[in-house]
């Protein structure tokens, strides 16, 4: 999740909203990871893979994104 977090930073994104976003993409891959893995073992490279794969459209139809305010 850090790391998702300092990329967001990285690219000019605000504090806040980089820490809801890191969080929002990791919950979402998780999710679809959750999907794919058909055991304990399967679910860590389910989730890289997830990750990789994310893009905009999967995190609005999958993802609970709320608007943040200041």
């Amino acid at each position: 999740v850090t790391a998702l977090i300092g990329a967001l930073l990285a690219a000019g994104v605000s504090p806040l909203v980089s820490a809801a976003g890191g969080f929002a993409l990791f919950r979402t891959a998780s999710l679809i990871a959750q999907g794919q893995c058909s055991g304990p073992g399967t679910f860590r490279p389910a989730l890289l893979d997830a990750l990789y794969s994310i893009d905009g459209d999967t995190l609005e139809s999958k993802g609970e994104i709320y608007e943040i305010r200041p």
